[in-house]
């Protein structure tokens, strides 16, 4: 049924940017991107999943308020024990603007090709409202293809801004909570609770107007006593990106 799943949006992929070619009286073409991060951790709301050196590759497509990614999590050198998690993941989101705010629902099929068993599709919504050079984000998750729903959200204010010569400085500042099912199945404890608090930091550089490189930190305190002796206490998570984007039709 998975990969049945995979092949569909493959192919509604594939119809689209066929379409999307065949637009002539439109201005507007699709275009792409290729993102590598390389970082010293996976983590996944405040969960490790491998730590030592992980390779996160991304290919996507945007048109008009349509986005497609493919977003791969790579094991390089596995350290601490955890196993190998590869991970390979497909990403539909649409975006609508109404004022200044922004509203995204978006599909997310996690596909682990060494433990297929545990591939899950979940169904987000999320909501923006930009101040300025701040947005206010609210994000809720649903995972739709198990029997048991599980729940999750995010809130967070983030703070961007050019400061000059290609350089580009972010930073975000937020909450994530799970229900009582989500925590139960990814971790183990049966409470709904605020699982941690997290702050993240980027600088950005434009190296040409399509390419890029961004140093990353990502951290996350975990603040419920239950999941922290189960998880972690805390974590740092810091890598490097870089960006090229390119244009396939014109």
């Amino acid at each position: 049924m998975k990969r049945k799943l995979i092949l569909l949006l493959f192919g509604l992929l594939l119809i689209s940017l066929r379409v999307f070619a065949q637009e002539e009286e439109s201005n507007s073409s699709p275009s792409f991107y290729l993102q590598t991060a390389a970082a010293n951790m996976y983590a996944w709301r405040g969960i490790v999943y491998d730590q030592g050196l992980v390779v996160q590759p991304t290919l996507g497509v945007n048109y008009k308020n349509w986005t497609f990614q493919l977003w791969g999590n790579i094991t390089a050198i596995e350290e601490g024990g955890f196993p190998t998690n590869h991970e390979l993941d497909f990403i539909l989101q649409y975006k609508y603007e109404l004022g200044d705010f922004t509203i995204s629902p978006y599909l997310q099929m996690y596909t682990y090709p060494f433990h297929e068993e545990d591939s899950a599709i979940e169904l987000f919504l999320s909501c923006d409202y930009s101040l300025a050079d701040f947005t206010l984000n609210t994000t809720l998750s649903r995972d739709i293809n198990l029997g048991v729903p599980l729940v999750f959200g995010t809130h967070s204010i983030s703070y961007a801004k050019a400061v000059g010569y290609g350089f580009n400085f972010d930073a975000s500042s937020g909450l994530g909570w799970g229900t009582k099912n989500f925590n139960n199945y990814h971790i183990g404890i049966e409470k709904g609770a605020v699982n941690f608090i997290f702050a993240n930091t980027s600088l950005s550089y434009a190296l040409t107007d399509k390419l890029s490189i961004t140093p990353y930190l990502e951290s996350f305190f975990i603040i419920d006593n239950e999941i922290k002796e189960a998880t972690n206490s805390s974590l740092v998570n810091f890598g490097i990106n870089v960006s090229i984007s390119f244009n396939v039709f014109k």
